[in-house]
């Protein structure tokens, strides 16, 4: 009796493929393409210089895979090309479907923000074709670094350091820094001093006001022997209250993740490089072992979309009202605008696939660093659909002789989302 036909499914990291195998069962073959498996000559420019168009080849350490992939596409009933969503991935999809050689027929096109049983289940119930303008876009940004880079990394291996590149990212770059550098060399320094005072009220509560008026004018004092003189009157003034104003203020939390703000983020919170969050982040994503089998953790981690799925609000809305109380939920979901006229809508922020899985739970489960990053994110998302935080605002103007100072104050009436995320 002849064995049954396997499915094979591509995807472009072993980790993720052996997630993919776990979660489809035994009808599906899953192999990785390790990447990119088809690339731009390394040893000349590669790009037709009249028509820009790139000339492909296939490395030697790619030889090995595509082989095997060859090998399994050809006695598969269907190939599933499962790597990620964005640009990369789609242009990783389109070079591994032209590589193979299987006929359009047995393609399918599957794409997911999250590597859950239930996502996985919804892409290959709703496969489509591959996004030729994705491709496309890929293709443009790798033939303008190439443009950019062929040329001018020679330049820098001789003049800085062998192993440096230049591309479409790195010379604008350079060249932002340069201008920046000359614009500071250029600047010619004007000394400024400023002047606090130390006062306490009645009940003896002290604060700081700066001076900030001396007779009706704003206060700029040019040099030290001037701050003295200020000084000096200062010390010998009477002072009373001119008037103090109090009114409320609410604020609400910050969007959850993009790619550019998690990184941001990290580095001043964690203190991690952006390419050690990068790397946790996609280990996150691509799954952790929960036990039984691993999951992914959180939903794709390259994106700039500010978009968050219906169901992660709901059980946003759960979690805060279980874990904090009913006055800290949102009675609807608050929906972020992502601001970017380039953004891919089609994505999703960068959120936990499951806010039932807080960091006291998952601290089991992931090495330190990791759970460092999950519990920034988990954090962030449950913030964002948090009631906004309130406070009740002070402003006091304080008369010195000739002088007017001022001083500002707040305090929290309700903490609202601060309760989980500064």
């Amino acid at each position: 009796m002849a064995e049954a036909k396997q499915d094979l499914v591509v995807v472009e990291s072993p980790t993720k493929a052996r997630t993919l195998e776990r979660m489809l069962g035994n009808e599906y073959k899953v192999e990785a393409s390790f990447g990119h498996i088809r690339d731009l000559p390394k040893s000349k420019m590669g790009i037709d210089l009249t028509t820009f168009l790139p000339e492909y080849v296939v490395p030697d350490d790619s030889e090995k895979q595509v082989r095997t992939l060859r090998r399994e596409a050809k006695t598969a009933n269907h190939v599933w090309l499962a790597t990620d969503l964005d640009r990369e991935g789609e242009a990783i999809a389109w070079h591994v479907a032209d590589v193979i050689k299987v006929p359009q027929s047995k393609l399918r096109r599957v794409t997911f923000h999250e590597i859950t049983p239930q996502a996985i289940r919804d892409a290959f119930r709703h496969p489509r074709d591959i996004d030729q303008d994705l491709v496309n876009a890929q293709q443009a940004r790798r033939v303008v670094d190439r443009l950019v880079g062929y040329t001018m990394s020679p330049l820098l291996w001789k003049k800085i350091r062998y192993g440096l590149s230049a591309g479409r990212v790195q010379s604008v770059a350079l060249r932002l820094i340069v201008d920046r550098e000359r614009e500071i060399q250029a600047f010619k320094p004007q000394e400024y001093w400023s002047i606090e005072a130390a006062l306490a009220n009645q009940a003896g509560e002290s604060f700081t006001a700066e001076v900030i008026q001396h007779k009706g004018k704003k206060l700029e004092i040019p040099n030290g022997e001037q701050a003295e003189k200020h000084k000096a009157a200062l010390e010998g003034a009477a002072y009373a209250v001119k008037s103090l104003e109090t009114r409320e203020s609410s604020r609400n939390a910050a969007p959850p993740f993009t790619t550019s703000t998690l990184e941001q983020e990290a580095s001043r919170k964690l203190g991690f490089s952006v390419k050690r969050t990068m790397v946790l982040a996609q280990q996150l994503y691509e799954g952790v072992s929960l036990g039984d089998a691993p999951v992914g953790l959180i939903t794709y981690m390259r994106t700039d979309s500010l978009h968050v799925a219906e169901g992660a609000l709901r059980q946003a809305k759960d979690v805060v009202t279980r874990e904090f109380g009913a006055e800290y939920a949102l009675e609807h979901p608050r929906h972020y605008k992502t601001r970017s006229k380039g953004a891919q809508e089609a994505h999703e922020a960068i959120r936990p696939t499951d806010l039932g899985r807080t960091p006291t739970y998952m601290r089991r489960h992931l090495r330190p660093d990791q759970l460092k990053l999950y519990t920034m994110i988990w954090q962030r998302t449950l913030a964002s659909q948090m009631a906004p935080a309130k406070f009740e605002n002070t402003r006091l103007a304080v008369e010195a002789g000739q002088y007017v100072l001022r001083a500002n104050g707040r305090r929290v009436t309700f903490d609202g989302f601060l309760r989980v995320y500064t």
